[in-house]
């Protein structure tokens, strides 16, 4: 078995409903390829640089999956013949990951690295010059 991360941007106008029976359906898919999720992480809904199939934004699903590696060109193939899935990356990971949301400074912890103080500056050493 091999950890992989897997990213998925679904169409932006998915009903809550479609995006249940997709979860479902990735979730089978991997268990009937020999895998299993570890974790499954929901960015929501995030407006997209630019458009993909007249679509202006998405809605973003993060997952760490156990798979054997044999079968991730199979996961692969299916998660990107399916109609919902505007864009999708499927990378190996190495050992345990974070998603990368979990990194991401809240607007306190901003303001709190902000508010730390700071260090003076020296004054810089300046050579008089002899006339």
């Amino acid at each position: 078995m091999r950890q992989y991360e897997l990213t998925t941007v679904l169409a932006g106008d998915i009903t809550e409903a479609k995006q249940k029976k997709f979860n479902d359906k990735l979730e089978k898919l991997v268990t009937n390829l020999g895998g299993s999720i570890e974790k499954t992480d929901f960015w929501g809904k995030k407006t997209l640089s630019y458009p993909v199939k007249k679509n202006t934004s998405g809605v973003y699903y993060f997952l760490n999956i156990n798979l054997p590696p044999e079968q991730a060109t199979v996961l692969n193939r299916e998660v990107e013949l399916d109609e919902e899935v505007l864009r999708h990356l499927l990378v190996v990971s190495e050992g345990k990951s974070q998603a990368p949301n979990s990194k991401i400074q809240t607007k306190e912890e901003k303001s709190e690295v902000k508010k730390k103080p700071t260090k003076e500056a020296k004054e810089p050493k300046t050579k008089k010059s002899k006339k």
